[in-house]
């Protein structure tokens, strides 16, 4: 029976340290800029975690791999075992416990640590030689390429650490169901006339 003798603490979502930093770096007519985020010591809830572990293991059903090597009640035919010699002889080599189907309960299982280090921002820009375009009225020509979210490091299993799916500031660092951030490429040119 689970009581209140079994209740731990798990975390907090808030970070013990978040910030971030930049750095420039020029070069002749070359300049490059970088934009890094990070965060140490918030867990995030996974609820993706739990919605692919505790469905039943049918075959039209999406699951996590890890879920394969769970605790059977039922043997390859479909058939329920209840001897507890069988039952134990199923479950030799099962590597984790068996989620209930439809139970989406907080579980240390999908409690995640949630630090990470992020390329926001990365840019590279070329700026021609000052006076090479005066003829046509240009000071200063300056060609560039910016990309977003360029890697992540992190130990969460999800695909944003920094998911918060709940849209309320009473329940941060739920991830579910978030649609994971894009990577874009931006080029441009900037003109001085």
């Amino acid at each position: 029976m689970i009581d209140s003798k079994d209740m731990t603490d798990l975390g907090s979502a808030q970070p013990k340290f978040y910030g971030g930093f930049t750095q420039t770096f020029r070069y002749k007519n070359w300049d490059m800029s970088l934009l890094f985020n990070f965060s140490i010591g918030n867990k995030v809830y996974n609820a993706n975690k739990i919605e692919y572990s505790t469905q039943y293991l049918y075959k039209d059903n999406n699951m996590l791999a890890e879920v394969a090597d769970r605790w059977r009640w039922f043997d390859d035919a479909g058939i329920k075992v209840t001897d507890p010699t069988a039952l134990a002889a199923l479950n030799a080599n099962t590597t984790m416990w068996t989620p209930p189907a439809g139970a989406y309960f907080l579980h240390s299982y999908a409690i995640e640590d949630g630090s990470f280090l992020r390329l926001n921002n990365v840019t590279v820009g070329f700026s021609l030689p000052k006076g090479s375009l005066e003829a046509i009225g240009v000071k200063n020509l300056r060609l560039y390429a910016t990309v977003n979210n360029l890697f992540t490091i992190t130990g969460y299993s999800g695909f944003d650490p920094e998911a918060n799916t709940r849209r309320n500031p009473l329940t941060p660092g739920v991830d579910y169901s978030a649609y994971p951030r894009s990577r874009f490429i931006l080029s441009g040119i900037d003109i001085t006339f």
